[in-house]
């Protein structure tokens, strides 16, 4: 099998060890050190422009108004739901809304079905019925 088809799952699982670490350390800022919410917002902001910068070197943007479009709706929701991820982490214990979070991949396949006509196969059900 060729090195390159199976990579994603290197950075999926890093992105699970690197998402579980900043899950357990994500409200000490607020609820440890009285941080404003609002300071954390700006600093987390900030902090993503460095890995988008590396991540763009070379490329070129589609000026399409369709990618703008989809580039738009990507990034509200993704910004908006990481705003009230940051507020519920004020409010509440990260133990109990990090596994609620992990329910969003559920989403993402209900709507690849509904609106992508995609069929899921029997192997992409496997983490769903693992534990029973």
């Amino acid at each position: 099998m060729n090195r390159g088809t199976k990579s994603w799952i290197v950075y999926a699982s890093l992105l699970v060890l690197f998402w579980g670490v900043w899950g357990a350390f994500s409200s000490e800022p607020n609820g440890r050190y009285g941080y404003p919410n609002e300071m954390i917002y700006i600093i987390w902001a900030f902090t993503m422009l460095i890995p988008a910068y590396f991540a763009m070197r070379g490329n070129t943007f589609d000026r399409r108004p369709i990618a703008a479009v989809y580039g738009l709706i990507a990034g509200l929701t993704g910004a908006g739901g990481q705003l009230l991820l940051f507020h519920a982490l004020a409010n509440g214990p990260a133990y109990l809304i990090f596994p609620l979070v992990s329910l969003s991949p559920v989403v993402t396949v209900l709507m690849a079905m509904a609106l992508l006509r995609e069929r899921i196969n029997r192997l992409a059900l496997v983490p769903y019925f693992a534990g029973r």
